[in-house]
């Protein structure tokens, strides 16, 4: 089965979706717009200033 390793699953790369242009400490980075948007996967974590964990994709 495509995108499924020995048990686990692995992202594949994406080409269909827009890129976002936005800075993360200070440095430009792209990202894939849109995402699940849902809070459910886990995959987006970042950290706030005073050392909060947030979700990225729920946060404005």
């Amino acid at each position: 089965m495509s995108g499924h390793t020995g048990g686990r699953f692995v992202r594949l790369g994406e080409s269909g979706r827009e890129t976002v242009r936005l800075t993360i400490d200070g440095a430009p980075v792209e990202a894939l717009a849109g995402f699940c948007l849902m809070g459910a996967c886990q995959d987006c974590w970042v950290w706030t200033a005073d050392g909060e964990r947030i979700r990225a994709c729920s946060t404005v």
